[in-house]
């Protein structure tokens, strides 16, 4: 017989032993072993950890592995390991990368997210004599996942590069070099991220102690000797969208490109067509550098931003505001715009308004750009070829998007290539020199009666817009010739009396060779120099030419130029001024008549005058 306390305890025994069973049935919390291995680079260079369970654990300066095993319900499971660094004495923290090189953060403490897959894991059942009763596998996993952290650090060289406090969302700063020293010149870049420029965010200046440095992006300071430490602060303003691009299909990949002029009418409220300048687009593919060469694919697009939204939005080519789009085609009137929206993550759609009345009621129909097969059109409906990739054209984006030149192989000489460039917008060669030619250039050469031109060096490699200059350069592909698009209202110094001029077909109409217009080319007998374009053949969009009239083309055979130094009488090249020699009228150096001469060089009778 039992008493009533061995009885008791019995049964609180037996229940005891049943809550166990019937948590063994449906336990199914698994054991996942994780290791953390976290690396310091260089070694020395500072410490750094890594927790499962928020603990902070003594720190390396080389090499540790952090291993924990995680309970959880699902299979495979997530963890989260935090990891944080510290730089030593005359260190600073850089980044940190992962295994697999990418870099998870730039931030000295950060989280990573680490995925078990039990693929192929090896397990173990815990509690093996419960399994008949056990209504889900409870898995022991002895196979170890491992993850790999390095801190990157470098020497400290008492400059900070950072965004201006509360401007952190839409701004980056950062030192382009990961080690430098003191007495280095290194380069901060500022940079917009997470889209704010479609919000109107624009870079403004950098400060030092409070104090306006630059207003440039890239912005070049020497790491000073002392321990003085310099906070260099990037500071971004509000303001319209306006910025150099390309446009990309994100489907195709093909470039949007301003091409052509067409007729074309807008449709009102009432349908009734609307006269105003028209034009088309065409789609370039980059196989072989045409579309990062060719300046018609380069676009300013402006408008007034919000939330990501571009409205009123106008794209700008070859001098040409697209503010509407029908069909292939576009129309300069900004009364409603384009409207460039988010389609997916790296984006865009380019819209605009169709107004018409339906049943008596106005309506405004959307209609997308797209990539109809090769042929830009406007559609109802949106496709995965109405989404468009914007790529911001400037400094900081010169190693991912670029225009550049892409001179002809043919046309060289002495290891230099040489070609010419005609575009409605400013810019800076990153490589090259540009040249033009006024009538400073000209000067005695050789024989009684013959003259030389030595090209006159752009300054600074700065070229004007609607500058027409001989461009030299090392290479032919336009990586290496890489050209930066400068604001419209950028200071440049104007080519004076430039005697090269440009054309564009869709700015200046068609222009044919008609035994007056000479283009820079390669001739059997003087090498490279500018020749008389064959009738009926146009002159390439956005090249340059020399004008020279039939009756001043005696003067041909007297005229060579040269890219070297001015007192220098050989590696001369060929070249055809507007210089007349064939008649008692007065003429100017570009070959027009003048009744009253001014200041500067003039010819009579064939020979050269100088009215000073």
């Amino acid at each position: 017989m039992f008493t009533m306390k061995e009885a008791g305890r019995r049964i609180i025994f037996a229940c005891m032993f049943i809550l166990f069973g019937v948590m063994q049935v449906f336990a199914h919390q698994n054991e996942f072993p994780f290791r953390t291995t976290v690396k310091v680079n260089p070694t020395g260079a500072g410490t750094a950890y890594a927790t499962y369970d928020g603990t902070q654990q003594t720190a390396t300066s080389s090499q540790r592995n952090y291993d924990a095993t995680i309970p959880s319900w699902n299979d495979p499971t997530t963890t989260t390991v935090t990891l944080s660094a510290t730089p030593a004495t005359g260190y600073r923290f850089l980044r940190w990368e992962d295994g697999a090189n990418n870099v998870i953060s730039r931030v000295s403490s950060t989280t990573a997210s680490q995925d078990y897959n039990a693929t192929g894991a090896r397990y173990n059942t815990r509690y093996p004599w419960w399994d008949f009763l056990r209504a889900f596998p409870y898995k022991q996993y002895t196979t170890l996942r491992s993850f790999s952290y390095t801190a990157f650090f470098g020497q400290l060289g008492s400059v900070i590069a950072k965004v201006a406090n509360g401007q952190e969302s839409v701004g980056s700063a950062d030192i382009l070099e990961e080690t430098f020293a003191p007495g280095d010149e290194i380069t901060l870049v500022a940079s917009n991220i997470n889209g704010s420029e479609f919000d109107g965010w624009s870079f403004s200046h950098w400060e030092l102690n409070g104090t306006a440095v630059s207003n440039e992006k890239e912005l070049k300071v020497t790491v000073p000797s002392t321990e003085v430490t310099l906070t260099y602060v990037a500071y971004f303003e509000k303001a319209n969208t306006e910025y150099y691009c390309f446009i990309r299909n994100k489907s195709t990949g093909k470039y949007l490109k301003l091409s052509d002029i067409n007729d074309c009418s807008k449709p009102n409220d009432n349908n009734n067509p609307v006269s105003s300048f028209n034009g088309s687009f065409t789609l370039v593919d980059n196989t072989d550098g045409k579309a990062i060469s060719d300046p018609g694919c380069v676009f300013i697009l402006t408008g007034t931003a919000k939330n990501h939204i571009v409205n009123k939005a106008s794209l700008i080519s070859q001098s040409i505001s697209v503010g509407f789009i029908q069909n292939s085609k576009i129309i300069n009137d900004n009364k409603d715009g384009l409207k460039i929206e988010p389609a997916s993550a790296g984006t865009y759609l380019i819209s605009s308004n169709y107004h018409a009345t339906q049943s008596g009621q106005s309506a405004d129909i959307p209609l997308y750009f797209r990539d109809n097969n090769g042929t830009p059109d406007m559609a109802g409906v949106r496709s995965a070829t109405s989404e468009w990739e914007i790529l911001e054209l400037s400094r900081s984006t010169l190693s991912q998007n670029y225009f550049g030149a892409k001179p002809n192989a043919a046309i060289t000489r002495d290891g230099k290539y040489y070609t010419t460039l005609y575009t409605t917008f400013p810019y800076e060669l990153q490589s090259g020199t540009a040249y033009f030619v006024n009538h400073e250039s000209i000067e005695p050469y050789g024989d009684e009666g013959k003259y030389r031109v030595v090209c006159k060096e752009v300054a600074d490699g700065k070229v004007p817009a609607n500058s027409a200059v001989i461009l030299e350069l090392d290479a032919t592909d336009v990586a290496s010739n890489k050209i930066l698009p400068l604001p419209l209202n950028t200071e440049i110094n104007e080519l004076t009396d430039n005697y090269l001029q440009g054309n564009i077909k869709v700015v200046h109409g068609e222009k044919s060779g008609d035994g007056t217009i000479y283009v820079l080319s390669v001739g059997n007998s003087i090498g490279m120099g500018f020749y008389k374009l064959k009738t009926g053949t146009s002159i390439p969009d956005n090249k340059a030419y020399a004008y020279l009239p039939e009756e001043a083309q005696s003067v041909l055979q007297n005229m060579v130029f040269s890219f070297g130094e001015e007192g220098e009488q050989t590696n001369t090249r060929s070249i055809v001024l507007p210089i007349d020699l064939s008649s008692d009228v007065i003429y100017d150096l570009q070959g027009r008549r003048v009744k009253h001469p001014s200041r500067g060089i003039y010819i009579v009778n064939g020979k050269k005058y100088v009215v000073k």
